[in-house]
């Protein structure tokens, strides 16, 4: 009994020794990755911005207020806004 616990317990070991080095490879692999964080796009992507509303009639202005003003260029998003069976003024 006691050389099948002793082999269990090398079992185990041995499991856990290769999961450490493997979590240790990958660590280092990722500091000396292709990019190394060099930019590789300077692209700017359009955006649709798609605010959900009901019955929101209160904050909904200085929700579209503040998404205007988004430090981006203008022309590359639009703001959707969908307000289906608003009770107030929400769709105004």
């Amino acid at each position: 009994m006691g050389y099948v616990i002793y082999g269990l317990s090398v079992l185990v070991q041995m499991l856990i020794i290769v999961v450490t080095v493997y979590q240790i490879l990958v660590g280092v692999f990722a500091f000396i990755g292709k990019d190394n964080g060099k930019e590789t796009d300077n692209k700017q992507y359009k955006y649709a911005l798609v605010v959900a509303a009901h019955n929101e009639q209160d904050v909904i202005g200085e929700t579209i207020d503040s998404l205007k003003n988004i430090d981006y260029d203008k022309d590359l998003f639009d703001i959707f806004v969908v307000a289906d069976n608003c009770t107030d003024n929400t769709a105004k």
